[in-house]
């Protein structure tokens, strides 16, 4: 299982890295990983936004990068 989320998501990065804009390849690339790790029974989601691989850094770390481990990431016995 491992594999095979791994082997989609390094195939997706180095897709992504090599655009410069967002195109149906970046989404339908997008899609394949949602969809494997949906089949795994694997919480999931991801969003396209605009913008280039750098761009608005802050922004998408302080309102959506954080957020998103401090919702989903537990140290405690006590995690669901």
């Amino acid at each position: 299982m491992a594999k095979d989320v791994l082997a989609a998501l390094h195939s997706i990065v180095e897709k992504q890295d090599s655009m410069s804009s967002h195109s149906a390849e970046e989404y339908v690339q997008s899609m394949k990983l949602h969809t494997i790790l949906d089949n795994y029974g694997i919480a999931n989601s991801f969003e396209i936004y605009s913008g280039t691989h750098v761009s608005a850094v802050a922004d998408r770390f302080q309102n959506h990068v954080l957020p998103f481990f401090s919702k989903n990431l537990c140290f405690t016995a006590d995690c669901r």
